[in-house]
C-alpha cells in the first residue's frame, strides 16, 4: 500500500482510539496502544523494527515490542475468534495493508489483548 493511502486512512484515527500492532510476516500481535495525536504524514519510525516504519500519529504504548501474542494462541484466547473456523487470521480480523488504520471492534478482545501484551 502506498504511503499516501496509509496517511489518508490514518487521518481518520480519532484521538483516544485503542489499537494493537500486528506483525504480518512474523504472525503476532504486539504493543497495544492509545492514539494521542492527529496524523503527521512526515513521521517515520526507525528505532523499533529493522525496517523504517510509518506511524503518522503519536501513540501511548501500553506494552513493548518484546511481548507477543502469536497467531496460534490468539485463536485460543481472543473472543472474536471463538466461533470462527481456523482459516487465515488476517482475513477474519481484517489485518492487511488494505485495512491498516481501518477501525475494528475490539471491545471484548481489548481486555484479553491487554492481559497478554500490556506491561
Amino acid at each position: 500500500m502506498r504511503t499516501k493511502e496509509l496517511t489518508t486512512k490514518a487521518r481518520h484515527m480519532p484521538i483516544c482510539t485503542p489499537g494493537v500492532i500486528w506483525r504480518t510476516r512474523a504472525g503476532f500481535f504486539t504493543t497495544p496502544f492509545i492514539v494521542y495525536s492527529n496524523a503527521d504524514p512526515q513521521e517515520k519510525i526507525t528505532d523499533v523494527w529493522p525496517e523504517t516504519w510509518m506511524l503518522p500519529f503519536r501513540i501511548h504504548p501500553l506494552g513493548t515490542p518484546r511481548k507477543r501474542l502469536y497467531e496460534r494462541e490468539a485463536w485460543q484466547v481472543l473472543p472474536v475468534l471463538n466461533d470462527k473456523p481456523r482459516t487465515n487470521i488476517t482475513h477474519v480480523l481484517r489485518l492487511s495493508a488494505l485495512t491498516s488504520f481501518v477501525p475494528s471492534e475490539v471491545s471484548e478482545n481489548w481486555e484479553v489483548l491487554l492481559q497478554h501484551l500490556a506491561e
